[in-house]
């Protein structure tokens, strides 16, 4: 469970996110940058060092998420890196994803492959689930709907 800061964090990117929309791509781009920031630890380091001054640390932001991801996903990763949340960013926007399955009356599951699966291994596993793939990476399947396959 989340604690409390992260939680006040999650509500807060994903009211802005309801508001900015559309919802479902900032999400999907927020995870995306979220996996990336827990499994890059210069970056990680970079973005959370606090002698690295707080605009050029969004600089960084804005170099390598400019022109690839929304506006509106910008700037919510630029307010938790200015407001020295970024260790805690990954953990957010789990808190985050949750909230919107919680919304669509969905579940996020976490399936782990020991081998990189093929598109159509991912398709037919989310369709022997009867669920719906929204989040794809790399050895891992985020699944909404779990409660259905139960």
């Amino acid at each position: 469970m989340a604690d409390d800061r992260t939680t006040a964090y999650a509500e807060a990117l994903f009211a802005v996110a309801r508001a900015e929309g559309p919802l479902a791509e900032i999400e999907d781009e927020l995870f995306r940058v979220a996996q990336v920031v827990r499994g890059n630890d210069e970056l990680r380091d970079k973005l959370a060092d606090p002698h690295i001054p707080v605009a050029t640390r969004q600089q960084i932001v804005i170099d390598l998420l400019g022109g690839k991801a929304l506006p509106t996903t910008v700037s919510l990763v630029s307010l938790v890196v200015a407001n020295g949340r970024v260790r805690e960013f990954p953990a957010i926007v789990d808190e985050l994803v949750a909230m919107a399955a919680a919304e669509g009356n969905k579940e996020v599951a976490e399936v782990r492959s020991a081998i990189a699966l093929t598109e159509d291994q991912k398709s037919r596993l989310a369709e022997a689930l009867g669920l719906e793939l929204v989040h794809l990476l790399p050895a891992v399947l985020h699944l909404p709907g779990l409660r259905r396959a139960l």
